[in-house]
């Protein structure tokens, strides 16, 4: 994640004090990095820095709206407990997963 900060520091135009100079090209590789940027941002220096994720990793998908999505799901279920006897009552796992996903999604 500070790699790709950098990164982005130094392919910043305005910045006059970018070791890269006015012509230099920087090409930034980070492997299962956390989300630390907006996505418009993000989507912007796309053509300069590449995010590897292997597989299911958590960390790279794990952002500001990750957090925010589980802690509502979190305390919806504190708030009706019964959904959660409800889920686990049903023995078709894959569809109890897909019951709780979908009060929250």
């Amino acid at each position: 994640a500070v790699a790709v900060l950098v990164a982005a520091l130094w392919l910043e135009p305005s910045n006059s004090k970018s070791p890269l100079g006015p012509n230099g090209y920087l090409r930034c590789i980070g492997y299962g990095m956390p989300a630390v940027m907006s996505s418009d941002l993000g989507a912007s220096l796309s053509d300069n820095i590449v995010a590897v994720v292997c597989g299911t990793d958590m960390v790279p998908r794990f952002s500001l709206g990750s957090a925010i999505r589980l802690r509502d799901a979190m305390l919806g279920l504190w708030r009706d407990p019964e959904l959660i006897a409800k889920a686990l009552a049903i023995e078709d796992k894959p569809a109890a997963s897909k019951m709780l996903v979908d009060l929250y999604s």
